[in-house]
């Protein structure tokens, strides 16, 4: 907390700020975020945030930069990035036959039902094939992006 106020105290322009609300509990960090929020809405200040804790921070990222192996995969404003990602699940065949044409991150089957979670244009998918689509929220685009491959 000392460093949170310590950071937040400063005003300068750009502050950075890694993990800083792993060592919090669960209240404390959802004040830790509105206190960021305040912050910038009356300064206008740049916050950089490191976090592991994806989803809990997300509603506060106006900008996402995604790093898998010290390389910058992701860098784009938060709701444009997730809007570009769905989970297509249904039966195995349909769901290639739908998928066909879009980057498929990942995948998940059990027997004849398939999931696997896309980039492209899926939302069209539902009213043309016998499929589901969902969204995906930043922690789900997050780990299809840097989990490597299937998860079978």
């Amino acid at each position: 907390m000392v460093t949170i106020l310590i950071a937040l105290a400063s005003r300068s322009p750009v502050t950075i700020l890694d993990e800083p609300a792993a060592g919090l509990d669960v209240v404390m960090r959802e004040r830790f975020y509105q206190l960021l929020l305040e912050d910038f809405a009356q300064t206008g200040r740049t916050f950089i945030v490191s976090t592991h804790i994806i989803e809990e921070a997300a509603s506060v990222f106006e900008r996402v930069i995604i790093l898998d192996e010290g390389r910058i995969i992701e860098n784009a404003p938060t709701e444009e990035l997730v809007d570009q990602f769905r989970y297509v699940s249904g039966r195995d065949d349909v769901v290639d036959r739908a998928c066909s044409g879009l980057q498929v991150l990942m995948t998940h089957q059990m027997g004849r039902h398939k999931t696997v979670a896309v980039r492209g244009d899926a939302v069209r998918l539902a009213e043309e094939e016998d499929v589901d689509v969902s969204p995906m929220n930043l922690q789900n685009v997050f780990v299809a992006l840097c989990g490597h491959g299937d998860a079978q």
